[in-house]
């Protein structure tokens, strides 16, 4: 049952798996797909790389969301609301 595996059992059996299914492939798309999730997963978080101002902007914009001051992106449009 997968939801009971640890996250380092999990890790550990599934390796092997996926070594052995890159290097079965010659399809160039998955290949390709997999190399990207690598450098994607390199570059780190974007949090990271925002300015203060950025974050706290960010972060006001999700408190208020909770606090529901939200406005309707078609009520904006259709009613010239700003």
């Amino acid at each position: 049952m997968f939801w009971r595996i640890g996250r380092n059992d999990f890790k550990h059996a599934e390796k092997p798996e996926l070594v052995r299914l890159i290097l079965d492939t010659d399809n160039p798309g998955i290949l390709s797909s997999i190399k990207r999730i690598f450098q994607i997963s390199k570059k780190g978080d974007f949090w990271d790389d925002l300015t203060q101002y950025q974050k706290d902007e960010m972060l006001k914009g999700l408190e208020e969301i909770e606090n529901g001051e939200t406005v309707d992106y078609l009520y904006k449009c259709c009613h010239g609301f700003r």
